[in-house]
C-alpha cells in the first residue's frame, strides 16, 4: 500500500470529516514544521489531502520563503518516539524565529493542537496525543536560558544580508550612517565607529594622548579591558573602589587617588545604571583631568533626563552580541570634542591622515595618505554597522521589554529576605543590562550550581580587575578595595535580554524562590 492509500485508511477510520484546517495552517506556521504530525481531509470533496509539505498553499509557500528555514517532519515515518518529534518541532521552531510557546499563548494553539492530535488517526500510528505533548513540554523545560544574549530578527537578516551584496564590504556608507544616527541618539556632535567596545576604549585613551609616565583611574569592578587597554597605552592604572550595593564607582575613592599624574578618571556605568559622571566632572575639570564613560553596558540608559553619551568627556559604547545593541562585534566612541574625534578615527585607521594638518610646501597629490602616528586597524566592516543601525532603530523597544524583565523580577522577589536587589536612583532611567541580585557570599556558589542543574545560566559579574593574574603579578594585593570585593563576594547575575519569555522568567523566578525556601526548610 502506498502512502498515501494507508495514509487514506487511518485518515479515514479516525479523523473526522469536517476538520478545522485553519487551525492545522495556523499551527503549521508557529512551529515552522510543514506536514507536522498528520494530514487533513477536505470536507470539499471527502477525499484526503495531500501532505502539505507535497503542495503548500500559495499563503504557506509565501511564509515559507518569508523565514527561509522549514525542518519538514513526515508524520508517516514509523520508528520515531515522541520525544524525538517534540525536538524536531522544537528545534524546527526555534530555526523559523518563531517560539511555538509564543505562538501558543498568542492564539491558543497548545488547546487547538491537543485537540486535533487527539482527533488524528494518523497520530495514534506513532504515540498518544498526550504523551508527546508531554515530551514536546520536557523538551522545553530542558533548554537553557541564557543571563545574556542577541534579540535578532528577519529584518536584521536582510539589513546583513543587502550590504553582502552591495559594493562595500568595508568603509562605506553603513559605517557612516550609524555614526550619524548614533549621534543624534545620545545628543553628541561626533561619533567614530570602531570594531570593538574595547577597541573604542584604546582609541580614546588614544585621543587622550595617555602615554607612559601618566595615571588612570578605572573602578575595580568592571571588565579587566577597561584597565588594559590604558596600559596598552603606557600608562600606570589605580584601582578606585565602588559602592558594595550598587558596583558604580565611589566618587571619594577617586577623590583620594587623585595625583598630579592622573591624566583621566574612568566611571563604568555597571549593569546599565550611569555613574555619578557629575560628580566625576566637578571634582576632574578643575585639575584638567579628563572624565571617560565606559558606557559598554548603558546604551540606551540616560541620567538627569541627559542621554548617556552626553555626560562625560568622552564615552566608550560596545556592541558585543550580549549588549544592549549587538552587532557580534563592535563599538563606538563618542564626544563633543572635534580634537578627541579627530584624533581617536585617525588611531581606529592606522594612524592615517589622507590631508595636511596644516599647509605644506609640497603639493599633497590626491592618492597621498600619510601615517602621521601610531595606529590600529580598528574599522569596523559594513555588515557590523548595518546591524548595528537595525538594532539601534529598535533600541526603544528593547529598553521596555528589559524594563518589564526588570520590574517583574522586583515584584516577584522583593519577598525573599536574603536577597539583594538592584535599584536605580531617582535622576536615572536605566536600560538594564544586567540583573545583579546580591546573596549571601557563603551561599552565592550553591546558588550558581542549583541554577545551572536546571538549565538556568546564571555569570558574575565581574571578578575585581587586580584578581586576575597580570595584575597580581604586577604587585596590586587583595584587599585593595574592600567595597569592590564585598560586591564580588555576593553577586549573581539573573537572565535579563529583550529574547527572555515569559515562562523563561518564571523558571528563573520559581527556581530561586525554591533555592531559598529549601534553605529555610
Amino acid at each position: 500500500m502506498d502512502r498515501v492509500s494507508s495514509s487514506k485508511a487511518r485518515t479515514d477510520s479516525a479523523t473526522p470529516s469536517n476538520f478545522d484546517e485553519v487551525a492545522t495552517r495556523e499551527y503549521v506556521g508557529g512551529v515552522r514544521a510543514v506536514n507536522a504530525l498528520a494530514t487533513v481531509t477536505r470536507d470539499r470533496d471527502k477525499r484526503p489531502a495531500m501532505p502539505l509539505c507535497d503542495k503548500p498553499s500559495p499563503t504557506l509557500r509565501r511564509r515559507i520563503s518569508a523565514r527561509s528555514f522549514i525542518v519538514v517532519i513526515d508524520p508517516i515515518c514509523r520508528g520515531w518516539s515522541a520525544f524525538q518529534r517534540a525536538f524536531l518541532l522544537q528545534f524546527s521552531a526555534t530555526v523559523g524565529k518563531q517560539h511555538w510557546e509564543f505562538r501558543a499563548r498568542q492564539g491558543g494553539l497548545v488547546r487547538r493542537l491537543r485537540k486535533f492530535l487527539c482527533k488524528s488517526g494518523d497520530y495514534q500510528n506513532f504515540a498518544a496525543g498526550e504523551s508527546a505533548l508531554t515530551g514536546y513540554d520536557c523538551v522545553m523545560k530542558s533548554l537553557p536560558v541564557s543571563y545574556a544574549r542577541q534579540h535578532t530578527s528577519w529584518w536584521d537578516a536582510w539589513s546583513v544580508g543587502k550590504v553582502v551584496l552591495s559594493s562595500h564590504l568595508a568603509m562605506g556608507p553603513q559605517r557612516d550612517l550609524f555614526e550619524r544616527e548614533l549621534r543624534q541618539l545620545v545628543g553628541v556632535s561626533c561619533a567614530v565607529a570602531v570594531s570593538s567596545g574595547t577597541a573604542a576604549l584604546h582609541a580614546a585613551y588614544s585621543a587622550l594622548s595617555l602615554a607612559p609616565g601618566d595615571e588612570i583611574i578605572v573602578p575595580a569592578m568592571t571588565f579587566a579591558a577597561t584597565a588594559t587597554a590604558a596600559i596598552h597605552q603606557g600608562a600606570s592604572v589605580k584601582f578606585a573602589d565602588v559602592n558594595p550595593a550598587s558596583g558604580l564607582v565611589d566618587v571619594a575613592s577617586v577623590k583620594a587617588l587623585l595625583s598630579d599624574r592622573t591624566k583621566a578618571v574612568v566611571a563604568v556605568d555597571y549593569a546599565g545604571q550611569p555613574a555619578d559622571i557629575p560628580a566625576l566632572l566637578q571634582l576632574a575639570r578643575p585639575r584638567g583631568i579628563t572624565v571617560v564613560a565606559d558606557a559598554a553596558h548603558s546604551l540606551g540608559s540616560s541620567l538627569g533626563n541627559r542621554p548617556v553619551g552626553s555626560l562625560a568627556d568622552i564615552t566608550c559604547f560596545s556592541m558585543f552580541a550580549t549588549k544592549n545593541v549587538a552587532a557580534g562585534e563592535g563599538g563606538a566612541v563618542v564626544t563633543n570634542s572635534a580634537d578627541f574625534d579627530k584624533r581617536a578615527r585617525r588611531f581606529a585607521s592606522h594612524g592615517i591622515r589622507r590631508e595636511p594638518d596644516a599647509p605644506v610646501d609640497e603639493p599633497w597629490e590626491p592618492w597621498v595618505y600619510d601615517v602621521a602616528e601610531l595606529g590600529l586597524n580598528y574599522r569596523p566592516s559594513e555588515m557590523q554597522s548595518a546591524l548595528a543601525i537595525s538594532q539601534l532603530r529598535k533600541l526603544s523597544k528593547f529598553k521596555d521589554k528589559r524594563k518589564k524583565i526588570f520590574d517583574r523580577y522586583h515584584r516577584e522577589l522583593a519577598e525573599i529576605e536574603h536577597l539583594g536587589l538592584p535599584s536605580p536612583t531617582e535622576e536615572s532611567d536605566v536600560m538594564w543590562h544586567l540583573f545583579p541580585v546580591r546573596v549571601p557570599a557563603s551561599e552565592r556558589l550553591a546558588l550558581f550550581n542549583f541554577l545551572h542543574s536546571l538549565g538556568i545560566i546564571v555569570q558574575v559579574n565581574y571578578l575585581p580587575v587586580y584578581f586576575h593574574s597580570l595584575f597580581a603579578d604586577a604587585g596590586y594585593p587583595r584587599g585593595l578595595c574592600p567595597g569592590a570585593e564585598t560586591f564580588y563576594s555576593q553577586e549573581i547575575s539573573l537572565p535579563i535580554h529583550a529574547g527572555l519569555t515569559a515562562s523563561q522568567q518564571t523558571r528563573v523566578i520559581s527556581a530561586v524562590k525554591q533555592f531559598f525556601c529549601g534553605k529555610r526548610h
